[in-house]
């Protein structure tokens, strides 16, 4: 839990040093009480027996009253001050860890972020951040307190035993063993604790899973609604959320249960003490007739009181912490996780648009025995040349496109572009040089202006509407009330599959890419339109366009096509070369045309 302080800066440091002084100040306050308690009974006992007079006892109480209401505003104003630091302290760390969290995985790539998965990744800068933030605050408020009210306890309960065997057995009898006990007690409940809390760790973690696999059910759940009222799911979909919940209550029930086992032991300590003590008192004053130590007697059970409120405190905030430290684990997992793909800032620029595969190999496991997703493919397309992919499902389409991203780097083999190792070329060079689209447009929440200027953040009135204008996207766009100022809501909800399409085109068009890539990107589109987007594209001269597609429409026009199945090369040239020597393009082909035909 304690690694992750160092995102808290110089000013919360001091923050954080100012809370502990005033926490010191609330509970030497709260100490001080029963101590002043004491001496006022002692103090009334001995007026009482030598100067009766009730002016006398009054004052003597307003004194005693008035300092202890003192040190309860004192000690509220303290009190106050520690709850509005912690927060501010705890609320401003957690606001940098998230930060720093999203800045991470930012700069992950798409290796790492598989890995954890991003419904995981989402409930780690949420969820897992928040629960810490919530731990800060209690360790900041209660654990401090609780340990100073501990130890102030403990010392005060030796004087007070002190007190008792002089005033109440006259000094012939020691009553030490009364601060003795209670420490043993306590030593005893902190063993316990200490086994419980490490008992509770490891249904924590298995909490943080669960809840990482409610989540996705959930966001798969409410994704997918329309398919499951489409399928009148509704009932299934409610009993697989219902078995997800119930095991997630189950270990988070159990991991609270252990936790909080403590808080009964810590009753019967505070009740078996109070009556211990009422035992001995009373005995002891009896027998000595000496009825001068109500007041220490009263204060020591008061104190037993402090004592166990610093327990429960104690509790609360150790328990807190157990669960906070599986959250902890999962947010270190990220920051401690290293890009498989440095950041490479060499001098090596893209300043063509050539792309030169050489025996390329990749799979996406370590695995040995694992096959490749694709497997020796080498091509070179030219600047100003369209690529066409085409190929059977996981024939490996998507992954080629990606490794010339470098989403992933491959495993043997070279990729050139511009005439060096992708792997040597600087790494915002290389990024800024290309276009991409993918499968599943994507659409963030605000404009149309501000989705296209994602892809050119300086663009220019002229260049958005030329972007727009190429991506076939500017007629629907005049159609809007605010034209480019027109809002997109979350995920692009209130436009059509073409329309998101065309708006993803319209955002790699924009920075004029040196490569283009379309990685099915037109499947919502007519053919008319998509016709039509295509001629647009080829006046980008200088581009190299690799365009992946299901259709033969899509891809026929190029250049040149790679035939892939099951990860290996089986067919490069023109359509109509293809249709002579490429058995399985035809057979594409042929099953497409078919099917217009029927």
């Amino acid at each position: 839990m304690f690694k992750l302080l160092k995102y808290m800066n110089k000013k919360d440091v001091y923050w954080s040093l100012l809370c502990a002084f005033m926490c010191i100040g609330q509970v030497a306050c709260d100490i001080a009480q029963p101590f002043l308690m004491s001496n006022m009974f002692t103090d009334l006992t001995s007026k009482m027996l030598t100067n009766p007079e009730s002016s006398i006892l009054i004052s003597t109480i307003w004194y005693y009253a008035g300092i202890m209401i003192a040190l309860a505003i004192v000690s509220f104003v303290f009190g106050c001050g520690v709850t509005f630091i912690s927060a501010r302290v705890a609320v401003r760390v957690c606001g940098n860890i998230r930060f720093q969290l999203f800045h991470k995985i930012q700069h992950l790539t798409g290796k790492e972020i598989d890995k954890i998965s991003t419904v995981s990744l989402i409930t780690r800068i949420t969820n897992d951040v928040t629960f810490y933030q919530n731990t800060l605050v209690l360790v900041l408020r209660m654990l401090s307190r609780s340990t100073l009210l501990f130890v102030g306890g403990v010392i005060a309960s030796f004087i007070y035993s002190a007190q008792l065997t002089s005033n109440v057995a006259n000094g012939q009898q020691s009553l030490w063993w009364l601060a003795f006990i209670i420490l043993g007690c306590l030593a005893v409940l902190f063993l316990i604790m200490s086994v419980l809390i490490v008992f509770s760790i490891p249904y924590f973690s298995k909490q943080q899973k669960e809840t990482d696999k409610t989540n996705a059910v959930m966001r798969e759940n409410i994704l997918g609604i329309k398919v499951v009222k489409a399928f009148n799911l509704e009932k299934e979909q409610i009993k697989s959320f219902d078995i997800q919940n119930k095991e997630l209550r189950k270990v988070s029930t159990r991991g609270q249960q252990i936790g909080f086992t403590l808080m009964p032991l810590i009753s019967f300590f505070v009740q078996t003490s109070i009556i211990v003590l009422l035992m001995v008192a009373a005995t002891q004053m009896v027998g000595s007739g000496n009825a001068s130590a109500n007041g220490t007697v009263l204060a020591f059970i008061q104190m037993v009181s402090l004592i166990a409120m610093g327990m429960i405190l104690s509790i609360i905030a150790l328990v807190n912490i157990g669960q906070s430290k599986a959250c902890c684990n999962r947010i270190l997992e990220v920051f401690n996780s290293q890009p498989s793909i440095p950041r490479n800032t060499s001098d090596n620029m893209v300043v063509n648009s050539n792309v030169e595969f050489k025996n390329v190999s990749f799979k996406y496991t370590q695995n040995k025995d694992a096959l490749n997703v694709l497997d020796d493919i080498s091509f070179t397309a030219k600047p100003g040349e369209m690529i066409g992919i085409i190929g059977p499902n996981g024939s490996g389409k998507t992954t080629l496109v990606n490794l010339i991203t470098r989403n992933y780097d491959v495993k043997s083999g070279e990729i050139i572009i511009s005439g060096h190792n992708i792997k040597d070329i600087n790494y915002q060079s290389l990024r800024d040089s290309i276009g991409y689209v993918p499968q599943k447009s994507v659409l963030f929440s605000g404009t149309i202006k501000g989705n296209i200027l994602f892809g050119k953040n300086d663009a220019t009135e002229e260049e958005l509407v030329e972007a727009a204008k190429n991506a076939e996207a500017l007629d629907f766009i005049k159609n809007k009330e605010n034209y480019f100022d027109s809002v997109v809501e979350q995920r692009g909800g209130n436009f059509s599959g073409g329309q998101k399409q065309r708006l993803s085109i319209a955002r790699a068009l924009v920075r004029k890419p040196k490569i283009l890539i379309l990685d099915d990107s037109t499947s919502a589109l007519d053919m008319i339109t998509e016709a039509k987007v295509q001629n647009n594209i080829r006046k980008f001269k200088d581009s190299t366009i690799f365009l992946v597609g299901q259709r033969i429409s899509a891809i026929s026009k190029a250049d040149k096509i790679i035939v892939l199945n099951q990860g290996k090369m089986v067919g490069f040239g023109k359509h109509s070369e293809l249709m002579k020597n490429c058995p399985l393009y035809k057979e594409i082909s042929d099953s497409q045309m078919f099917t217009g035909k029927d």
